[in-house]
């Protein structure tokens, strides 16, 4: 469909600044089963217990951080979700959980807690050291929650995966490979210890400009309002000419060190050193200009599967 561009309007998703900002956290604290000292370094985990989430990436990382950095006075926090009220299906995941952390030997550095109600979000979020999004489950907008924790000053770490690859800068939110278990604690070692350049006035400035609530109002309304009426498109099928036009990684694939990473299959694919050092060079690969045999067929099974696509 060569003319879908022109139908389609990208709006930003925006933050309420006059809501999201820090605030000393009160009634919240009335929901978290679990004594909290002001001297704990509190890591908030703000998603379902579901593995996709990295809810076991979070486990490990808990771990790593106690045993092997000797950092004392950890808390992480997992919410109970909100369907637990309405069906049993969750216990298992929260067993496993438990287990877990027992075999971890964190179970004391774990408070599980009740979901949190959107009026006290920005208490909760203000709450943290630390907020973790470093699971490969496809985030809408590339995570609001992050975007959310970030209003409210509390440094967040995501995987490079869905859109939280493009939503906001490396300089603003770091970001690692899914995964990445050594890159994981060690930023997090960063931040626990405020060794990370960390500038809430910067992000909230960036936010202000990127993510505008107000802007995103202003925009739907010019949208919404000014929307015609007009035929629907046409359909194409056109057999694509991959030796003559520019293929480039897909839009759900990403290049790291462990391999290509593809985030509807959820897995890494391995890649040879001589493809890597031209992904390097160039993010457009020509199949005409490619003499080697090797290359050219390990592109074309990667485009097979979806890791490549014609650059349009």
């Amino acid at each position: 469909m060569p003319e879908i561009e022109k139908r389609v309007e990208l709006i930003e998703n925006g933050i309420n600044l006059n809501l999201f900002k820090k605030v000393k956290p009160k009634k919240v604290l009335k929901l978290i089963d679990g004594k909290i000292n002001k001297s704990d370094r509190i890591i908030l985990y703000p998603h379902r217990p579901d593995p996709s989430k990295g809810i076991y990436h979070s486990l490990k990382l808990l771990h790593k951080l106690k045993v092997k950095k000797k950092l004392d006075n950890l808390k992480l926090l997992i919410p109970h979700y909100i369907d637990e009220e309405i069906t049993r299906d969750l216990e298992s995941h929260y067993k496993n959980i438990i287990q877990k952390s027992e075999e971890l030997g964190i179970n004391e550095n774990i408070i599980f807690h009740k979901w949190i109600p959107y009026e006290l979000m920005p208490e909760y979020y203000s709450l943290g050291d630390l907020t973790l999004s470093i699971g490969n489950f496809i985030e809408s907008f590339g995570s609001n929650v992050g975007l959310e924790f970030l209003a409210c000053g509390t440094p967040v770490i995501m995987s490079l995966v869905g859109a939280q690859r493009y939503t906001l800068p490396k300089g603003i939110v770091p970001k690692v490979p899914y995964d990445d278990e050594k890159g994981i604690v060690e930023l997090a070692y960063k931040i626990l210890t405020k060794k990370n350049d960390h500038n809430n006035v910067k992000i909230r400035e960036f936010i202000k400009s990127k993510f505008s609530h107000d802007k995103m109002l202003k925009r739907y309304e010019e949208v919404i309002t000014n929307a015609k009426i007009i035929r629907p498109l046409e359909i194409k099928f056109v057999k694509p000419k991959i030796h003559s036009e520019p293929l480039i990684l897909a839009p759900w694939a990403c290049l790291t060190k462990f391999g290509i990473y593809n985030d509807y299959d959820y897995k890494y694919h391995q890649i040879s050193k001589n493809l890597r050092r031209r992904l390097n060079k160039n993010t457009k690969l020509f199949l005409k200009e490619i003499k080697d045999i090797k290359i050219k067929r390990e592109i074309m099974t990667l485009y097979e599967k979806g890791i490549f696509v014609i650059e349009r």
